[in-house]
């Protein structure tokens, strides 16, 4: 009696847990490089010189302290600070990079599937029922392809490798976690089920709430979800509905924020003083970077891609470069293209109008850099969608059977994956160390002036490449003239057996800190410079009069913040007394006591410096009065008082 095997078909609950084990584990292969890299540029700020940081217990004080960790934003950002917090504690300091790194992993894990769901409901909307009619199975791969191309774009290797961009995908989480309830209860709402729409609004605030505890930027999933509607529920007879939730949602921001403007407290063009770019060339300049994150999500090619991009030439006028203008013409069709296709082809609306919204924040008029990766993290997914749907759509159209159509169009999709595959697996491979990072840096980035910088630092301060190091600090200068940053750094870098390049001049490095905003990079590295020439290193002990003129320049600067004044106030009298100069930190301390009297440190200050100079009668006098204030305001301080005083006498 013959056997007869019958082939039982997979269920569509069977294949989707095996699609969700597939899609985890080829995102994980991808960035698997990655997981014990280094910290790197804003991890140093936010984290490992952050000592709230640090949490030795799970105490409420150590968590409270971790929460408020971070000073970005209204709201300090303090779900990624805490995790930072809860990071340290489970490495057991900062040594061990794997686990904040493997945190970030798994946000983007838990974002991929949040994808997938949001895919899922959304699935039946994006195909008109004369195109294609998917069963469940083709549903589950197309939502599995969408997520998967998502999530494995090399454009994304910076948000998930670089630990301090935790902020961008936590937010983006809630936002997807909000976009998903939204979507749920909006289907409800077309079927006239009870209470759909409380739970409509309830994901939108939830959603928002939350983010907005990561980034300011979950702020746009309202946004998000009314480009949902205009572009796949527009026609289902629930606009006034819809129109009244947005109107309360989006009307009251919108006239707060309007309010603040027109009244002059809040004036989001101040924060361009301190770049080396107006508003109107920012705006300029975005026409032409958005198109280049267009060609680097469909043309993905990892030699152009980097943390820093500040080789891209701002747009001077409309016409300068005359791509300025092709640029915003082109998006100005994009645009109409939208509008256009709305009924016909809605996914084209949405990818375009997505992408905008997307951008809409870190893209236009707040003074932030010209270029980052990350603010492409989740208004990709859009343009990814327009691809799976066209390749999908596209093979139907040509060959006109839906069986084969269908089993091309997955290869064709799976071809795409494994390119992508591989070229996030070798850029997450450049995140391995700082070594490899910095060089792919300068190698891909030739002017990049940060970026050979960078380069410049590691082998200057980690490979003890001094001469090398020099050569690529000269470079960055050559490129960018009028940093005083990159200025200061090569002039300490200098060989103390090489004369001074005729790049570093020291004239033009004083007018740059006498007179424009100083950068928070400025103010970084003359704070080390300052802690360098106190060391008394020989390398730059050397520069000791560069140092003083430089912080005598940003002193002066009417742009420097009074806190920053005074340290460095308190710096160049360090150095003056340190190396000798009791004379010139008297003439320091009584002009800056002259100009802010208030700081009681000072009259310590100038008595030390009384003293170092000898005149004892005059240092005494002043620690007198010294004594009074603190007798009066500060009892606290009269230890240093006595301090002071016992020294004077001593020496008398």
């Amino acid at each position: 009696m013959n056997n007869i095997t019958r082939q039982v078909p997979l269920s569509g609950s069977t294949v989707k847990f095996f699609l969700l084990l597939l899609l985890l584990a080829l995102i994980s292969f991808s960035y698997q490089p990655a997981l014990n890299g280094p910290f790197v540029f804003d991890d140093q700020v936010n984290i490992l010189e952050n000592p709230a940081v640090i949490l030795p217990d799970l105490s409420f004080a150590s968590l409270k302290n971790a929460l408020l960790s971070n000073e970005s934003g209204a709201l300090k950002r303090v779900l990624p600070a805490l995790s930072f917090g809860l990071n340290h504690y489970q490495a057991q300091g900062f040594n061990n990079t794997f686990i904040f790194k493997l945190t970030n992993l798994s946000i983007h894990l838990l974002n991929a599937l949040l994808v997938f769901s949001l895919m899922l409901q959304l699935a039946p909307k994006l195909f008109k029922p004369s195109q294609i009619s998917l069963t469940e199975k083709q549903t589950l791969l197309l939502a599995f392809f969408i997520a998967l191309l998502w999530a494995i774009h090399p454009l994304q290797v910076s948000t998930v490798a670089y630990i301090v961009q935790r902020m961008t995908s936590m937010a983006t989480g809630f936002v997807l976690l909000g976009l998903n309830g939204y979507v749920w209860a909006r289907n409800r709402l077309e079927l006239n089920k009870r209470f759909a729409l409380p739970w409509l609004i309830f994901a939108l605030v939830l959603g928002t709430g939350l983010g907005l505890l990561c980034k300011e930027n979950a702020a746009l999933l309202v946004l998000y979800t009314a480009t949902i509607e205009f572009c796949f529920y527009t026609q289902q007879g629930k606009e006034r509905k819809m129109l009244s939730v947005y109107a309360l949602l989006l009307g009251i921001p919108l006239l707060l924020a309007a309010y603040l403007i027109l009244s002059g407290k809040f004036d989001f063009s101040a924060g361009f003083y301190a770049k080396p770019f107006t508003l109107e060339q920012r705006l300029l300049t975005e026409a032409r970077v958005l198109w280049f994150y267009v060609q680097m999500l469909l043309f993905p090619d990892i030699r152009v891609m980097g943390l820093f991009h500040d080789d891209l030439p701002l747009s001077k006028s409309w016409l300068e470069p005359i791509t300025t203008l092709f640029s915003i013409i082109a998006w100005g069709i994009m645009l109409i293209l939208a509008w256009w296709c709305k009924r016909k082809q809605p996914v084209v609306s949405f990818a375009i109008i997505w992408f905008l919204v997307g951008q809409s924040m870190e893209s236009t008029i707040w003074p932030l850099e010209i270029v980052y990766e990350h603010r492409n993290y989740l208004p990709s997914l859009g343009i990814i969608m327009l691809f799976v749907v066209t390749i999908t759509t596209g093979t139907l159209s040509l060959w006109q059977r839906p069986s084969n159509t269908l089993v091309i169009a997955y290869t064709l999709l799976s071809i795409s994956s494994l390119i992508l595959i591989a070229l996030t697996y070798q850029r997450a491979s450049y995140w391995q160390s700082e070594a490899s990072l910095f060089k792919s840096l300068a190698t891909h980035h030739p002017q990049s002036p940060i970026s050979l910088y960078s380069y410049a630092e590691l082998l200057n301060k980690k490979e003890d490449k001094p001469d090398e190091a020099y050569r690529y600090y000269l470079k960055a200068v050559a490129l960018n003239k009028d940093s005083a940053s990159l200025g200061m750094q090569a002039t300490l870098s200098a060989p103390m057996t090489t004369a001074i390049d005729p790049l570093l001049d020291s004239q033009k490095l004083f007018i740059l800190l006498n007179k424009r905003n100083p950068t928070p990079f400025d103010l970084a590295i003359l704070n080390d410079a300052t802690q360098c020439v106190l060391s008394k290193l020989a390398r730059c002990a050397n520069h000791l009069h560069d140092v003083r003129n430089w912080l005598n320049a940003s002193i002066d600067n009417r742009f420097l913040s009074q806190e920053w004044r005074r340290v460095y106030v308190h710096s160049l009298f360090d150095i003056e007394m340190q190396y000798g100069l009791a004379s010139a930190a008297l003439q320091t301390v009584t002009k800056a006591q002259a100009q802010d009297p208030q700081v009681f440190q000072y009259y310590l200050m100038k008595a030390d410096a009384l003293r170092a100079s000898g005149q004892y009668p005059q240092a005494l006098t002043l620690i007198n009065t010294a004594e009074q204030l603190a007798q009066r305001y500060n009892p606290a301080l009269l230890n240093d008082v006595y301090q002071l005083k016992n020294q004077v006498l001593q020496q008398q």
